[in-house]
């Protein structure tokens, strides 16, 4: 077998559900990584507002962002606020959190007490494709009207002012 063949076989395996207790834990840690170097674009962002506060961003990066989030490269208070939002939820809930517990949980802790895999092998392979999705689906924000701007815990705000709503049901939704 060629080696195109066997990465083939290989990636073929992951995507349809592989129920290895050490490939589940790899995909939690790529995965959750992959999901903090999200979480620090976004902090980028903002200790960018915060060093230059109202000055425009690079001129490379404002496509990306949108025009209604940075018109004529100056950040919004509301896109600002998102950021904040999406960074704590990133970081915490789709990144230390999984890599902790998915990745380190599933590849060492069954290889430290001796068992040859986790008690149920489906449901843990479904625990991660749960995560993926609900994290890329906490994401798609970004691109339907905006992302949720109350907070990681989700408090309504002090000084008034509405949460955005499609922000705040994609993030309880995922």
């Amino acid at each position: 077998m060629n080696s195109a063949a066997r990465v083939e076989r290989v990636m073929r395996a992951i995507v349809m559900g592989v129920t290895d207790h050490k490939t589940v834990g790899l995909q939690y840690a790529v995965t959750s990584s992959i999901f903090l170097a999200v979480g620090f674009a976004l902090m980028l962002l903002m200790r960018w507002q915060l060093a230059w506060p109202g000055q425009p961003l690079p001129a490379w990066i404002v496509p990306l962002l949108g025009d209604s989030n940075v018109p004529g490269g100056i950040m919004l208070p509301e896109f600002y606020n998102q950021l904040g939002a999406m960074h704590g939820t990133i970081m915490v809930f789709l990144g230390v959190v999984p890599l902790a517990v998915g990745g380190f949980g599933n590849f060492v802790m069954p290889l430290q007490i001796g068992a040859r895999d986790v008690a149920f092998p489906r449901l843990n392979s479904f625990g991660f494709w749960a995560f993926f999705f609900g994290g890329v689906f906490l994401n798609l924000s970004w691109f339907m009207g905006g992302a949720a701007d109350g907070g990681w815990f989700a408090y309504a705000r002090i000084g008034g002012g509405s949460i955005n709503d499609l922000g705040f049901r994609l993030l309880v939704n995922a």
